[in-house]
């Protein structure tokens, strides 16, 4: 028989009002990956669990398993409160934006120690006043690369050219960099930015998808723009350099267009409803 009480180690998502005084909290942990859980009493304002609640949190919790399908939190320590991820509007924004891709990509109940130690060390660099914009491209790729979708950033997979040796489309039909010459003789109607039909697959088959027509579910509004070799290169060293040279990283205004237009087009290949977290995102910075 399983123990009545077990510990989780998690950040907090979200929370949302349960009957009068109680929330229900989702969690993103290490053990168990995204579930819910009931925090009795959490809505009141001094009540003893509210803090346990609080999204944007790094928190370790005893829970008791329910009767039902909700687990039931008894108590705990907040590891990490994240402050600042709650008191700015554009570290709000982004880490809204992270939980969003979490949503999206990590099914319930599937643990994903990568992923978990990925949200924190986004959440650690937002909170440190790395820039957001950087901050949210770092975990694009890096959440891309812990679901083995990672784009193939040396050369162009068709000719096989060095990326010095021009300039290039992120294709996310075939996983990486195509040289415009080769794009132009061989695009699919993904990367042109045509209709697919509803493939209607989980997350966890999208790595085999992604080499088939039929994993979006809307059109793509604009085709793949040009990469020059210097947004490349930074998108190799934010999907490979050591966290703490992150925050060294500068980018100029036309670079940070190619690559976030580049890399929304490779994640709504590979990523259902990733057009509604963007919107959400842009949504919080107006």
């Amino acid at each position: 028989m399983a123990e009545k009480y077990y510990t989780l180690h998690a950040v907090v998502l979200r929370n949302r009002d349960y009957k009068e005084h109680d929330k229900l909290v989702h969690l993103f942990s290490l053990e168990q990956g995204r579930l819910t859980v009931l925090a009795k009493g959490a809505g009141r304002p001094n009540g003893g669990l509210r803090r346990l609640a609080q999204p944007l949190t790094q928190v370790c919790l005893t829970l008791a398993r329910g009767r039902g399908s909700l687990d039931t939190l008894t108590q705990g320590e907040v590891e990490r409160p994240f402050i600042s991820l709650r008191q700015d509007l554009s570290k709000i924004a982004h880490a809204s934006y992270m939980v969003e891709l979490i949503d999206l990509a990590m099914p319930e109940g599937k643990p994903g120690q990568e992923v978990f130690v990925l949200l924190l060390s986004a959440f650690s660099l937002l909170d440190m006043d790395a820039e957001p914009f950087m901050t949210a491209r770092f975990f694009e790729l890096r959440l891309l690369a812990a679901l083995g979708l990672a784009p193939q950033l040396e050369n162009c997979l068709s000719c096989g050219r060095g990326i010095l040796g021009g300039s290039f489309q992120l294709s996310p039909s075939r996983g990486g960099l195509l040289c415009l010459s080769c794009c132009n003789r061989s695009q699919k109607p993904e990367d042109r930015g045509q209709r697919s039909e509803v493939s209607g697959q989980g997350t966890e088959d999208r790595g085999q998808g992604a080499e088939q027509e039929g994993n979006i579910g809307y059109a793509l509004k604009a085709q793949a723009p040009a990469l020059a070799a210097g947004t490349v290169l930074t998108m190799r060293h934010l999907l490979e350099s050591p966290v703490n040279r992150l925050p060294q990283l500068k980018i100029g205004a036309a670079a940070r267009e190619e690559m976030e237009t580049a890399l929304a087009h490779y994640l709504n290949y590979h990523l259902e409803q990733v057009s509604k977290a963007r919107a959400l995102l842009k949504s919080l910075l107006e």
